[in-house]
Formats: C-alpha cells, sequence, structure tokens
C-alpha cells in the first residue's frame, strides 16, 4: 500500500485508460485547431470509463494550465460588456451542475453529458 492507492482506485484499466489517453489527444487537437471544444470530447468518452465526476475533474485539471496561460492577455482584451453576462451565469449554473453531478446516479449523469454534446453539436450546424 502507497500513499497514492486512494487515489489510482478510480483510474480506469488497459483498454479504458488506452481510450483516455487518445481522446486526451483528439479533444487537444481540437482545441488547438478551434480554441475551444476539447471537453464536448473529453468528457462523455471519459465518463464512459470512469465515474462522470472523475470525467469533470480530470478535464478541468487538464484546462487549468492552458486557462492560467491565457488569462493576462484576456484580461486585457476582453469586452467587459460581453463577458460579465456569462461570468454572472457561470456563479450560478456552475453549483447547480455540479450538485447535479454528485447526486444523480452515474449512468444518467452519462446520457446527460452525451445529449448535452450532441444537442450543441447539432445547434451549431443548424
Amino acid at each position: 500500500m502507497t500513499a497514492l492507492d486512494p487515489f489510482l482506485t478510480g483510474l480506469p484499466s488497459g483498454g479504458g485508460l488506452a481510450i483516455v489517453a487518445f481522446v486526451t489527444v483528439l479533444g487537444g487537437v481540437m482545441r488547438g485547431f478551434t480554441g475551444f471544444g476539447a471537453a464536448m470530447i473529453i468528457i462523455p468518452v471519459t465518463a464512459l470509463v470512469t465515474l462522470p465526476r472523475d470525467a469533470v475533474v480530470y478535464h478541468a485539471l487538464i484546462e487549468i494550465p492552458t486557462a492560467l496561460q491565457l488569462l493576462p492577455d484576456g484580461l486585457r482584451a476582453a469586452r467587459r460588456s460581453t463577458v460579465l453576462p456569462m461570468v454572472f451565469g457561470l456563479v450560478g449554473a456552475v453549483p447547480v451542475g455540479m450538485l447535479l453531478l454528485v447526486s444523480l446516479a452515474p449512468d444518467t449523469m452519462r446520457v446527460a453529458m452525451s445529449v448535452a454534446a450532441v444537442a450543441t453539436l447539432v445547434a451549431s450546424l443548424i
């Protein structure tokens, strides 16, 4: 038993880990070309091989270094009249989303995440 054992128990093994690695690279390529959208690929697929809450945390840990790197220039260039309403929406929606994420059954969240990703894709094509 090592000190890291409690953190390693939720990791997928074998093929699941390969899927997570592949979809992470695919999401990174999408983010590199478009500047967004990695979450739409990474989170639903990763949630299939691990718990949905772990998939969200995994993606957040991937995004934090990028967001911190872009923050100084983003703060200077941001149009505050556009960004502030989004921030208020974020402040209200994130706690509700996290509550749903930890309180609903994992299978229900997997379906909800996948439906949301597909609906966003369809809406962007219209």
